[in-house]
C-alpha cells in the first residue's frame, strides 16, 4: 500500500522520505519496522492504533533539502554502478567515480559532498574525482545534470 502511494505521488523509491504511519487494529512487531523502512525507504515507520479493521497507509512525501539529497545519492549510486557494469567490472573491482556536477554548489554537487561515504560504501569505489574526465555520461537528476565516468583503480 505504502508503495502504491509513493506511486501515485509520483516519487521513486530511491527518493527517502521522513515517515509512514501504518493505522491498523493491534500492533507491529519491533523487528518488522525496521524491514517495512527498508522496503518503503522512510526513516520511520509509525503505527497508529484503530479500532477498525480497515488497515490505511500515510506518507509524509514533504521532501526536506536533506532528503532530496540522500535520494540524489542514491541515484548516483545506481547510475555508477550502471556505469560499472556497462564497462564489464565486476563487483571486486575497485575503481575511481569521475564526476562532473553541472554546478558545484548545485544540489548535485552538496549532495555528492555530504554523502560522499555512503556512495563510496554503495559502488566500492576508492575515490571521486571532480572534473573532466574521459567516456563521461550525463545523467539527468532532479533539475540538474550530472557527468560520470568509472575507472578502474
Amino acid at each position: 500500500m505504502a508503495l502504491e502511494k509513493r506511486a501515485a505521488a509520483k516519487i521513486p523509491v530511491r527518493q527517502a522520505l521522513a515517515s509512514l504511519t501504518v493505522s491498523m487494529e493491534g500492533d507491529l512487531s519491533d523487528e518488522l519496522k525496521p524491514i517495512i523502512a527498508d522496503e518503503v525507504n522512510v526513516k520511520e515507520v509509525s503505527i497508529l492504533q484503530s479500532p477498525s479493521s480497515i488497515l490505511s497507509v500515510e506518507l509524509d512525501t514533504a521532501l526536506t533539502p536533506e532528503l532530496i539529497q540522500e535520494g540524489i545519492a542514491r541515484e548516483i549510486i545506481r547510475r555508477v554502478n550502471d556505469l560499472r557494469k556497462k564497462a564489464g567490472l565486476t563487483i571486486e573491482d575497485r575503481i575511481t567515480i569521475h564526476a562532473l556536477p553541472e554546478s558545484e554548489d548545485g544540489v548535485i554537487g552538496k549532495a555528492m559532498d555530504h554523502h560522499e561515504r555512503e556512495i563510496l560504501d554503495g559502488t566500492r569505489a576508492d575515490a571521486i574525482a571532480f572534473g573532466e574526465a574521459e567516456g563521461m555520461e550525463s545523467f539527468p537528476i532532479g533539475d540538474e545534470t550530472v557527468r560520470l565516468s568509472v575507472t578502474r583503480v
